[in-house]
């Protein structure tokens, strides 16, 4: 039996913003899985390039779909080193011209609780993917 196409042929790809934190080794098989499905134009926006309190480091080049964005970055808890990212340039990329849906990574960065509000202001529909209880 064949796979059905999610969209029928000749349909525009769903333009999608993918919003996370910073460049994860074990994400980006995944987010590269996505970028080169035909029904779908990823863009994928990191809140910073490098985590300090995380011990990988991405020694692979940006993929043309990934785009880490300008911010203000600050240590959140001191205990465990996690920090938090503020990046008002998001704002502007996340409208309804540009993308028919946001996907967030989770929901514990300050970035991430403004731009999911913005898009709740203009209509934008937006999930929030997370491994959280």
């Amino acid at each position: 039996m064949a796979a059905e196409k999610f969209y029928p042929e000749g349909s525009k790809p769903l333009r999608v913003a993918y919003v996370t934190e910073s460049p994860r080794p074990y994400q980006r098989p995944f987010l590269k899985h996505l970028a080169a499905q035909s029904e779908l134009e990823l863009t994928v926006f990191y809140l910073c390039a490098i985590q300090e309190n995380r011990k990988w480091r991405i020694n692979e080049p940006p993929q043309p779909f990934e785009k880490v964005l300008p911010g203000l970055h600050w240590c959140a808890n001191r205990l465990t080193g996690e920090s938090n990212h503020f990046n008002a340039s998001l704002f502007g990329k996340l409208t309804p011209k540009n993308f028919e849906v946001v996907v967030f990574n989770g929901y514990h960065i300050l970035s991430m609780w403004t731009a999911i509000y913005w898009c709740r202001l203009r209509g934008l529909p937006y999930v929030i993917q997370c491994a959280s209880h």
